[in-house]
């Protein structure tokens, strides 16, 4: 790679993030936005997914077409930053594409790798085009702020579509802002309390901004009612408060800090999998800070019987995305959910670690078990260099393995929670292959992009 192979460019960088911009509105909102279709008993956050209606289409294929010219026009990159890809997750692509072969409904499995192609995409367009080593929080802690102030202003003008009406205990109350259900609003306002924290402990946005900012997401989260992303948010906010202003000068600390952390995640993760016996000495305490039952709010059940549908294929799962048929599982293996929770159908495994071994087996598991891994090591590796953005790229980790606990986000292309991991994962690529250009070469532009 020659010197003169690197200049500043931007040209194109705010259409890049117009089409993840428009990604994350599109897994955000509901279908055709048809907040009145929300009372229906019957509707599932799974069949909101904006896969349905024509202009729905027209916006997806509007972001897969520019996000593959974007690709193209920085191909030399692109290969660069897909070398340097957490390979694990790699792994799982491969195995989700594959396993379009024994898809127990592979009409469903085609959407779904449809969808992870235009995520791939498009991540890969975002982090060649106008690149800077804090464009993640440039760019999505402004777009989740605005998103959240519009979701308090559906709230005041159209309560009855904003908040939740439904008479079970959980959902009494409970507001979804312009989402389609109170966990959606409240971990897009657990995401923007952590970028902002971030933000005002590292000084990248004024103090009072930055109040504002955290203030706008956490009231948010207390009105949606979700538990489980107001824990999360607790927990790694004040992890940032009281460690990052001290990490600078004891960033060798940072392995004792993680490595602990990553234990606990994984076995948490594979205890819930395999309902080892030790698991209840962990979800006791968890269900009791979160505010929840014994069964964390009927999940226990849930997590039954999607373990007895992992036991039929256990290798390989049944499919990527297969098994949570949008219309409430009829005629599919998922309608045993109807019968035996009494006509609820839940649309996800509520545990991520089960969601990926339901959909792509032990295979799956072991390889979102490297790929947890592996990130975490890049993100230590990014500090060494950049520990603010290493740090953020933790953080961010930590608080999608405690929600994973109780919601399904790992490798769920259902779910922008997965879309916020894959660009910190994508932006620990692009980081990696910035580094080793300065290694070669010294100081560039902050907007330096490589034109081969």
């Amino acid at each position: 790679m020659q010197q003169a192979a690197w200049r500043a460019d931007g040209r194109w960088a705010r259409l890049a993030r117009a089409v993840l911009s428009l990604l994350v509105l599109l897994m955000i909102l509901p279908e055709g936005l048809d907040y009145a279709r929300l009372a229906a008993p019957t509707v599932t956050t799974s069949s909101l997914d904006g896969s349905g209606s024509p202009l729905g289409h027209l916006l997806w294929l509007l972001v897969l077409g520019s996000s593959t010219a974007l690709v193209l026009w920085r191909a030399g990159l692109a290969q660069r930053v897909l070398a340097n890809l957490n390979l694990w997750f790699v792994g799982l692509l491969l195995l989700a594409a594959l396993s379009l072969g024994w898809s127990i409904d592979p009409a469903l499995t085609t959407r779904r790798l449809v969808r992870v192609l235009t995520l791939v995409l498009c991540l890969f367009a975002f982090v060649c085009t106008g690149w800077h080593e804090r464009r993640l929080q440039s760019v999505l802690r402004p777009l989740l702020t605005s998103f959240l102030l519009a979701s308090l202003a559906f709230g005041v003008g159209w309560p009855e579509y904003a908040i939740h009406r439904e008479l079970s205990a959980e959902l009494v109350g409970a507001w979804r802002g312009l989402t389609s259900h109170k966990n959606a609003l409240g971990g897009l306002a657990a995401t923007s309390c952590l970028l902002w924290c971030h933000a005002g402990v590292t000084g990248e946005a004024p103090r009072l901004r930055s109040w504002v900012g955290f203030g706008i997401g956490f009231l948010c989260l207390l009105l949606s009612r979700s538990t489980t992303s107001l824990l999360a948010t607790l927990f790694t906010c004040g992890l940032l408060v009281a460690f990052l202003p001290q990490m600078g000068a004891k960033r060798s600390r940072l392995r004792w800090v993680t490595r602990p952390a990553l234990v606990l995640t994984l076995l948490l993760g594979l205890g819930s999998v395999s309902s080892m016996p030790g698991l209840s000495l962990f979800s006791a305490p968890v269900a009791l800070l979160a505010g929840k039952d014994g069964s964390l709010t009927g999940r226990t059940a849930i997590w039954e019987l999607v373990r007895d549908h992992i036991a039929r294929r256990p290798l390989f799962g049944s499919g990527y995305g297969a098994y949570w048929e949008p219309n409430r599982g009829i005629g599919t293996e998922s309608a045993v959910f109807v019968k035996r929770l009494e006509g609820f159908y839940p649309g996800s495994s509520h545990n991520g670690y089960l969601e990926v071994t339901n959909d792509l087996g032990v295979c799956g598991l072991l390889l979102l078990s490297g790929y947890l891994v592996s990130y975490v090591r890049e993100a230590v590796r990014c500090s060494t260099r950049e520990w603010t953005q290493g740090l953020l790229c933790l953080a961010l980790w930590l608080q999608q393995a405690l929600t994973n606990f109780s919601e399904s986000h790992w490798f769920n292309v259902t779910s922008v929670d997965f879309v916020f991991l894959s660009v910190a994962t994508f932006t620990l690529a692009r980081q990696r292959v910035q580094r080793e250009f300065l290694a070669l070469h010294g100081p560039v532009p902050v907007v330096a992009q490589w034109n081969p």
